[in-house]
């Protein structure tokens, strides 16, 4: 199905703290497609989704620096490739329901969810990025693409999570069969067919519903479930090798004869059950399209992530995403600065007394078995 709208629709998440990240993977994005003749030069509207304090300080005649900065970007990004950059203030209290995720102190990982309240009626296709990816390729393709009947394309997630969800109330578990988990970062919706399945509402009756660890990807996957597309792993490419390096996991890939839309893992005691054959999951780490950066952000200092003996944990293609950071207007500049040598020194430091704490607590181990003997034989003395 051709792109039938006047412009290619892009939704992110970011609050004025991560509006720099979201800002290189905008320009990646502009950048990739000034270089390619190979669809309409249509103009790109990006919505960001964002919590209503950072859309007060970003507003233009805030007059703060963060909105100074958000509408110089505007403008370079313009002169990049056609497009324009609109800010949405989401409502928390719309998300109250919904715990946080992880250490986050909004729910900006879950505005996907409210994406309807922002985008207009008549729009054909809407493409939802999380902000930490990359483009490293021309994402029009993506609005060219033949969903079928289906209501959105999705990417497997590359690890296989169990299909059952507990209740919040009662006894009976929701057991999906034929799971195959997809990562909710990239999400290629056919917008009319989204809207009048009410995704959203389901999604949030789903929630309060059942218990949930990633709250809004558990959503879309019980109510998408069976109605999407699995596009090729290129497109949302997550490098697993430092973490599972760094848990000492084994991967357990799809068998080769697995079918991409359909295959499912039985779930056993294997350490770590991976959705992907191994040829499409070392193809698509050999040419990615869009990098996604969930595991371990490339902004962060090289020790931020360490292992137990204190050695960093870089994320792969770390300095691809640092390349196209340093041509993104005015946001290039802030992230590098942040980036400070002070800071990989502090973070250094933290992964050295990490290491530290680990050895003692093996050492303490170590030493149980010998202390237990040695109080025994005291008692032994005390008795004679």
């Amino acid at each position: 199905m051709a792109n039938k709208q006047n412009c290619y629709c892009i939704v992110l998440s970011a609050d004025s703290a991560y509006l720099p990240y979201a800002a290189v993977l905008i320009a990646s994005i502009l950048r990739q497609a000034a270089g390619s003749d190979s669809a309409p030069r249509l103009p790109f509207v990006f919505h960001i989704l964002t919590d209503s304090a950072s859309a007060g300080l970003l507003a233009e005649g805030s007059g703060s620096a963060e909105s100074q900065h958000f509408t110089a970007f505007c403008e370079a990004a313009e002169r990049i490739y056609p497009c324009v950059v609109v800010l949405h203030a989401m409502h928390e209290e719309d998300f109250a329901s919904i715990p946080y995720f992880s250490n986050h102190k909004n729910h900006a990982s879950s505005y996907r969810l409210r994406l309807s309240s922002v985008i207009p009626s008549g729009t054909q296709r809407v493409l939802y990025l999380d902000s930490d990816m990359l483009a490293c390729a021309d994402v029009r393709e993506l609005f060219a693409l033949d969903l079928g009947e289906n209501i959105a394309g999705v990417v497997t997630d590359p690890k296989a999570y169990s299909p059952t969800f507990a209740p919040k109330k009662g006894k009976k578990s929701l057991t999906i069969p034929n799971y195959r988990n997809f990562n909710s970062g990239l999400l290629l919706l056919d917008y009319p067919r989204y809207c009048e399945a009410n995704i959203e509402e389901q999604c949030f009756a789903f929630l309060a519903r059942y218990k949930t660890a990633f709250h809004d990807q558990e959503a879309l996957n019980a109510t998408l479930m069976g109605k999407v597309r699995y596009l090729p792993f290129a497109w949302n490419c997550i490098y697993l090798a430092p973490t599972l390096s760094a848990k000492g996991a084994q991967m357990v890939f799809a068998p080769d004869s697995a079918d991409s839309q359909s295959f499912a893992h039985t779930f056993k005691r294997e350490k770590w059950l991976c959705n992907l054959t191994r040829a499409e999951y070392e193809t698509a780490l050999e040419s990615p399209k869009i990098i996604h950066y969930c595991n371990h952000k490339p902004w962060k200092s090289r020790f931020f992530y360490a292992d137990d003996v204190g050695q960093p944990i870089v994320p792969q293609q770390r300095e691809l995403w640092w390349e196209a950071a340093a041509q993104t207007p005015v946001y290039g500049a802030i992230v590098q600065q942040n980036n400070s040598f002070d800071v990989e020194a502090l973070d250094r430091l933290n992964a050295l007394a990490h290491a530290l704490n680990i050895m003692q607590v093996r050492i303490d181990r170590l030493r149980a078995p010998s202390r237990t003997l040695s109080q025994l034989w005291k008692k032994l003395r005390f008795w004679k």
